[in-house]
């Protein structure tokens, strides 16, 4: 929904997140697997308890608002967290980080939003996909003369069936060399 003005600060963005499970892999030392959870602190209104879960998840852009989740795919839960803007990558080890980022299932206010994801219990087989993880996002402030750019990246957490047990594996959005 996209407003004619000066000053982008109230054009409606929707994000479409998809996901899909190589049935092959890029690299031959690596054969192609389903793909199951990993460890995130989730949050349902009982406090924080640790569960496996795949997460796909997106940082609410700058200059924007997070506005609302559209229609979630069967088994998907939409989740928020008001913690971190930032990739929640622990760029030593790889895995998710463990600096208190906690997921809830019950949406803060819109404004507090920094990052919203979808989790699933259970795994996706090689050669499986999802879509229909949507989210959409309102302008606030872009400058149009200037290009009111937003950047963004969404990605996706979780392991291997039979794999290193302690291994994350994780997936970035724009990424034309898949690696995990």
């Amino acid at each position: 929904d996209v407003k004619t003005s000066s000053v982008a600060d109230d054009d409606v963005i929707t994000y479409s997140l998809d996901l899909n499970v190589a049935d092959t892999s890029p690299n031959p030392e690596f054969q192609a697997a389903a793909l199951t959870g990993t460890d995130i602190q989730l949050d349902t209104g009982s406090g924080a308890t640790t569960v496996n879960r795949i997460l796909v998840s997106d940082a609410i852009p700058a200059d924007t608002e997070f506005v609302s989740v559209g229609a979630t795919p069967s088994g998907w839960t939409p989740v928020y967290t008001t913690t971190s803007a930032d990739a929640p990558i622990d760029t030593t080890t790889g895995g998710i980080t463990t600096d208190g980022t906690t997921w809830t299932t019950l949406q803060p206010p819109a404004a507090d939003v920094k990052r919203v994801g979808f989790i699933f219990d259970g795994s996706i087989g090689a050669g499986g996909s999802v879509t229909g993880l949507t989210f959409d996002v309102v302008t606030s402030g872009l400058d149009a003369s200037t290009g009111g750019i937003i950047e963004n990246i969404a990605q996706v957490f979780g392991k291997t069936v039979g794999g290193d047990p302690d291994l994350v594996y994780y997936e970035e959005s724009g990424d034309d060399n898949p690696s995990n």
